[in-house]
């Protein structure tokens, strides 16, 4: 009996529940659908809910939505990022793909109410239910009725091709819409681009959280997989920043503490991102998204893994994970909301939840709360919480109507709030999920037992419990959580009246009173205690402070400041950012790259159009451009500062804020251009800086001509760089204006040309750039064009084609053409025979040929009839691996980047000189090793031997080449100076950086044995001054293997020097010592690396390659301009690498009849470089997984380093699984998106070109000749007799054991096969 009573009560219960759920759905529908219609902000509808795994379609978006009775019965309970309720994004029909189907295939409603409630209150009829809507595809009833709520009959049509851009790929006019609208903004100067962002609604750049994660956040986050007693967390978002100087900070008895950041519920770690922009100078840093928050994977869906104690765990490991725990280093609690409650768990000594507690040094809760839960109370939020999911979107549009302005916005930061407080809050609404808030909130509530409450958020006894210094900051308009819970919680955690800041700072925000920090004596370092004091402070801060206190503009710079000073004073002054930079400055080494190079540079520019000041960055330690002295020099003019640094700051950026100056950090990083994204951040920041000057201007009577400084580390490349694109987007200057305004004002100007060349290519596409095509369109005033392209269409496609119509008058002006060529012809070679004969017997002495200066080239050549041969000085450049394809692709490419017109040359065309064979004795394809032996010995050798020609016997030098050029090879020492890389050939086996077999120290050999001074580094070469403090011999081996790429070098210029930096050095220091002498010199110069670039088939690294050799190439042209010895220049390649041709056709495809430089441009990186970058990656996070190191590799490698944007995920996941084939994988990728084609990754039979700087002695190498002819001119230039010095080396290598024939012959076919390359390495490439 008792049985059917309670089944009946239960089916009363289901029936009641449903008709109430029905009367709801009913009244709330259509109010509704009447909210979203025309009088609903754009901001408010476009970015509601719904992700892919919600159900919500792509207009399916509506905003949240909570009950005046929902916000009553969560109290104190505080959903970080949404509503007071839901708290969040959710998808129309969000809880059926995640977990209840319900009525749309007959399944009851009572299983679509049971199906969104946690485990204990499902029905067994719910699997079958979300099963069968899965397979048909229909749409649940309640999913129904929630997108008829999302689709008003108005508006929705007005914004439809706006809405369709901003979410799934938009539509042609929806692009032209919001690029008029753009261009509208920018042509007028103004400060409306937030404006135009909100026309198109915050959908696409709010929902995602990846896409708004700022620049910080994002550089120093990876996601990681977590497995707990509780559940596994696959994939979670972790920022993690270490301190910048940790190694050089004390580390006794501890470490500097870790700041762990914790937030609140539906809320992110991009929330703290202004609190972390603050105190991540001060200490390593550690936060996470929680599952299914931010970035964070709502993964895994069984609500047990997010009550509070697996939350609780879940952190411990995280953070143990990243504490040094071997060096017992503490840890500091910093929770928003309910993140504060979380904090007390972690620390709570009396019920300890983990061993972390025993860690905590301190706690600093940001709108903490009670957490106070009687029975009846818990029970009636578990029934609000298992009410469906889609009646939550249901509440939550009715919360969030209004947009910016809605209630929901409204409760987490005021209803007074500034706009961009508004804004991050509808953003932080509308990126939280509705699932994921039901299942936090349903953990933090706690489970009664017999009376006993267990498990969920922190209670007064927990908080009570802690032994630890706490900080408690409240704000007075919180609508959230009530500002008395900070005196509720302050009350039980000491007896005594709780720590009260003594004093204000004029607007009622109480302050910290910053103590000295306590010293244990050894040069004045404070005491890191491992228990500090139990102190409790707590302040509220004063209106406007809301809930969202801890990322509105207004509050931070307080809230920063206020907790900066409490770790500094309560828990170890080696928290003081003050202290740190005191401690760490020795002579200003630490904190700048170049102390010298800083004190050079003029502090403030100039204006810059009206807006800007570059400054160099401030110094704490700078008795004259420190924060103290520049707030007081600056402070009525400059009134916001950005710092663009990558690094922590070196100065503490308190003194600017408390002198009025507003602090602003944008990170970019050192010597790479930013990024498009980081362009658009950067003039999204100065627009809202500018707006609320104004603002301010008017509020307070500012003067005229107040301006925003930004600054890098000098305040020159990155500096102006971003400046010129904000002069360029909102000030109307061409980019050329753009670069010469911020030269005007900040003399030498964007200094590094890569720099320069980006501007260029950013804004190639914009009437306001000045840059021509370059190859423009050439009016057609006939029908040849038209006739040849057909003609082309009709070979393509194997179709005839119809005579032309203009046949005739064609073929009569080509009769006419030919006429007049053939007669102009023969008059010419008949006038040049006359003047022959005239000057061949001529006797006549009245017109005496000009005297014959030493400088002049018709001094004659190594024929000449003169017994002694004057003072002469022969350059000798090797562009290796370079052919006539190369400079063609160089000359396109710079006269793209620099807009230079079509006719425009580089330095090497225009002192073409002829074109040379390369064949060895044994291949049409000769090796490295084979052409430098036909440019020294001018002989032909086989493939595989240096200097050694058929017969298997010396020419002229050994093979023991380090030790020959330090001169203890058989004719001693031959050179005088040598600078380059290949370092780790010169030094002894067992030395650090040596690649040697043996264990010969040749460097000491030279040093000690022969003379020779020794520089090994980029001071070292400063030391010579280009070339004006040289002692010779002189040894310079600045890398350990190769110089970098030039693309990658001009990054570390402040480590490695650049070929025409070591050109210029060795022209000055051999022009020096030869200038008494009756003898001239000999110098040799070699752009190998173009070489390795073919190798690899790296284009974009090619060019830059022939770049700086064109460079190189012009100052030794300069240089034998300005010298009074007679000099002569010849440059050619031993071969060509690569087979280049400036043009590829894609299988299957037609030909396509252009090359695009613009993908060379946009590449700032090496494929060699990226590789490495790659592999080192892997090497330090081994278990990352695939699709996480994918993401890597597209991010930081594939767009931020090669500039493309539109990766296939073949080639992504190629490079993932393949990474020792990333370097030919990257290449490939620059040359196909630029339409560049490779034959070989080895050498090719291409004729070179050869240069000279010209004159008679030149004319015997002029045309097409034999690699070996210019050996023999060199000789016989040089008046050197190669048979004779090969005579002696046969003699002194008399007795020494010979290369078998049978060997040499093996050794030159193989290399006749590989080009001289290891086998291996060249399976690598296949």
């Amino acid at each position: 009996m008792k049985a059917v009573l309670g089944l009946v009560l239960m089916s009363v219960l289901v029936v009641v529940v449903v008709v109430v759920v029905l009367v709801l759905v009913l009244v709330l529908v259509p109010v509704s659908v009447l909210l979203v219609s025309p009088g609903w902000s754009d901001a408010s509808i476009a970015d509601g809910g719904g992700d892919k795994e919600s159900g919500g379609g792509p207009m399916c978006r509506i905003s949240s939505m909570g009950l005046p009775f929902l916000v009553w019965v969560t109290g104190s309970m505080s959903p970080g990022g949404g509503s007071s309720i839901v708290g969040g994004r959710s998808g129309c029909g969000a809880e059926e793909a995640e977990g209840g189907g319900g009525g749309g295939v007959g399944v009851p409603w009572a299983v679509a109410l049971a199906s969104s409630c946690p485990s204990g209150f499902s029905s067994s009829l719910f699997d079958s239910g979300l099963e069968s809507s899965t397979r048909t595809g229909s749409m649940p009833f309640p999913a129904r009725l929630a997108k008829a709520a999302c689709l008003p009959a108005e508006g929705v049509v007005k914004r439809a091709a706006c809405w369709q851009h901003a979410g799934n790929g938009g539509n042609a006019e929806g692009l032209r819409r919001e690029a008029r609208a753009r261009t509208a903004c920018d042509a007028a100067g103004s400060v409306q681009r937030p404006l135009v962002r909100k026309r198109c609604g915050y959908r696409k750049f709010d929902a995602d959280a990846k896409t708004t994660d700022p620049p910080l956040i994002e550089r120093s986050s990876s996601i990681k997989s977590y497995t707990t007693s509780h559940a596994t967390y696959p994939k979670l978002r972790v920022f993690y920043r270490r301190h910048q100087h940790a190694d050089n900070l004390p580390t006794s008895p501890a470490p500097v503490p870790l700041l762990v950041f914790i937030h609140g519920l539906g809320g992110s770690v991009a929330q703290f991102n202004p609190l972390l922009t603050s105190l991540t100078p001060i200490a390593s840093c550690l936060a996470v998204d929680l599952p299914g928050c931010g970035v964070s994977e709502f993964e895994p869906r069984n609500w047990d893994a997010y009550s509070a104690n697996a939350i609780v765990e879940l952190l411990e490991t995280v953070i143990e994970d990243h504490r040094d725990v071997a060096a017992g280093q503490g840890v500091v609690l910093i929770g928003h909301s309910m993140g504060s409650s979380l904090a007390a768990l972690l620390a709570n000594p009396r019920d300890p939840k983990t061993r972390l507690h025993k860690h905590v040094l301190g706690l600093v809760a940001i709108c903490p709360t009670a957490g106070q839960f009687t029975q009846d109370r818990v029970r009636i939020l578990r029934a609000a919480l298992c009410i469906p999911g889609f009646i939550f979107d249901l509440w939550r549009a009715w919360d969030r109507r209004g947009g910016l302005e809605s209630p929901s916005v409204r409760r987490f930061v005021g209803s007074d709030a500034d706009a961009e407080s508004k804004r991050l809050q509808h953003m932080y609404n509308c990126q939280s999920k509705t699932p994921v808030w039901r299942r936090m909130a349903w953990g933090a509530v706690p489970t009664y037992s017999k009376g006993v409450p267990s498990n969920g958020i922190a209670a007064l006894d927990v908080w009570a419990g802690l032994d630890i210094p706490v900080f408690l900051v409240g704000g007075a308009d919180d609508q959230v959580v009530p500002p008395g819970e900070v005196d509720k919680i302050a009350s039980v955690l000491t007896d005594k009246k709780p720590e009260s800041p003594p004093t204000t700072n004029g607007n009622g925000v109480g302050q910290i009173t910053v103590r000295a920090p306590a010293t244990n004596g050894t040069a004045g370092i404070p005491d890191l205690p491992l228990h500090p004091k139990k102190v409790v402070v707590s302040t509220k801060l004063p209106s406007p402070a809301g809930h969202g206190l801890l990322y509105a503009p207004p509050t931070v710079p307080i809230l920063a400041g206020l907790i900066s000073d409490f770790l500094s004073s309560h828990i170890t002054g080696r928290l003081s950012l003050g202290w740190q930079l005191q401690y760490l400055c020795r002579d200003g080494k630490w904190d700048v790259k170049n102390l010298e190079k800083w004190r050079n540079v003029a502090p403030v520019s100039a204006p810059i159009g009206g807006v800007f000041r570059a400054i160099k960055t401030l110094r704490e330690v700078d008795e004259e451009h420190c924060p103290r002295v520049f707030v007081q020099k600056w402070g009525g003019i400059i009134k916001d500062v950005i710092d663009i640094s990558h690094d922590n700051p070196v100065y503490d950026p308190r003194g600017l804020e408390q002198g009025g100056i507003h602090y602003h950090k944008y990170g970019t990083l050192s010597k790479v251009p930013p990024n498009d994204a980081e362009i658009e951040g950067f003039i999204d920041l100065v627009d809202k800086i500018r707006a609320d000057q104004k603002e301010q201007a008017k509020a307070k009577g500012w003067d005229e001509g107040y301006v925003v400084g930004v600054h890098c580390h000098y305040g020159f490349n990155r500096t102006g760089f971003l400046i010129a694109c904000y002069l360029v987007e909102r000030c109307g200057l061409t980019a050329k204006e753009a670069i010469e305004e911020f030269a005007k004002a900040r003399p030498n100007g964007i200094r590094h040309e890569h720099f320069r060349d980006r501007l260029y290519v950013r804004y190639s596409g914009s009437p306001r750039s000045e840059r021509s095509p370059l190859l423009a369109d050439r009016p057609r005033n006939s029908e040849d064009s038209t006739r040849r392209a057909e003609e082309e269409d009709a070979a393509l496609h194997g179709t005839a084609l119809p005579p032309s119509s203009s046949g005739r008058t064609t073929g009569l002006r080509e009769v006419v053409l030919f006429a007049w060529a053939l007669l102009a012809t023969a008059g010419v070679i008949v006038l040049a025979v006359v003047l022959q004969h005239r000057n061949s017997t001529s006797t006549s002495p009245s017109h005496p040929l000009p005297p014959i200066t030493p400088g002049d080239p018709a001094a004659g050549g190594p024929w000449s009839t003169t017994t002694k041969k004057p003072k002469r000085n022969l350059i000798f450049m090797v562009s290796d691996g370079m052919g006539p394809a190369s400079l063609s692709l160089t000359r396109s490419f710079r006269q793209f980047t620099a807009s230079l017109p079509i006719d425009d040359v580089l330095t090497l065309d225009a002192h073409f000189w002829g074109t040379s064979r390369t064949r060895s004795s044994n291949s049409l394809v000769t090796d490295s090793a084979a052409g430098a032996t036909a440019f020294s010995c001018g002989r032909k050798s086989y493939n595989g031997a240096i200097s050694t020609v058929p017969g298997f016997r010396p020419c002229g030098t050994m093979d023991e080449i380090a030790l020959q050029e330090v001169g203890e090879g058989p004719l001693g020492r031959s050179v005088d100076l040598i600078l380059g890389g290949g370092r780790c050939h010169f030094l002894a086996n067992g030395t650090q950086g040596s690649c040697r077999a043996d264990d010969v120290d040749v460097v000491g050999i030279a040093k000690e044995k022969h003379g020779w001074e020794y520089k090994n580094d980029r001071a070292g070469f400063d030391e010579l001054r280009l070339g004006r403090n040289v002692s010779l011999p002189m040894l310079g081996l600045f890398a350990s293997g190769d110089v970098p790429f030039e693309i990658d070098r001009r990054n570390m210029a402040d480590v490695y020097p650049s070929l025409s930096e070591m050109a210029t050095t060795a022209l000055t220091a051999l022009e020096e010592a030869t200038k008494d002498s009756d003898q001239g010199f000999f110098l040799m110069i070699e752009g190998s690396r173009i070489d390795h670039a073919g190798h690899i088939n790296d284009p974009a690294a090619q060019v830059r390659e022939v770049l700086e050799y064109d460079k190189a190439f012009k100052i030794v042209v300069d240089f034998l301009k300005k010298s009074d010895t007679e000099g002569v220049l010849v440059a050619t390649s031993d071969h060509e690498t690569g087979g280049l041709s400036t043009a590829w056709q894609a299988p299957n495809e037609l030909p396509v009849y252009n090359w695009y430089p613009t993908v060379l441009a946009k590449a700032n990186a090496s494929a060699e470089y990226c590789s490495f970058l790659l592999r080192d990656h892997i090497a330090t996070a081994p278990q990352e997984s695939k699709r996480s190191l994918i993401g890597w590799i597209n991010e930081a490698l594939v767009t931020r380093r090669l500039g493309i944007t539109d990766a296939l995920e073949a080639e992504l996941t190629d490079l993932a699984t393949n990474p020792e084939l990333a370097t030919v994988i990257f290449s490939r990728m620059v040359s196909e998106r630029a339409h560049i084609g490779w034959s070989t990754h080895g050498h090719s039979a291409v004729d070179v070109n050869i240069y000279s700087s010209g004159g008679a002695a030149a004319e015997k190498i002029r045309g097409n000749v034999e690699n070996t002819d210019v050996g023999k001119f060199l000789s016989e230039y040089l008046d050197v007799d190669v048979e004779e010095i090969t005579k002696e080396l046969e003699e002194k290598l008399k007795g020494r054991p010979a290369i078998g024939h049978a060997e040499a012959q093996r050794e030159g076919e193989d290399v006749a096969e590989t080009g001289g390359h290891p086998v291996e390495w060249l399976k690598q490439l296949a």
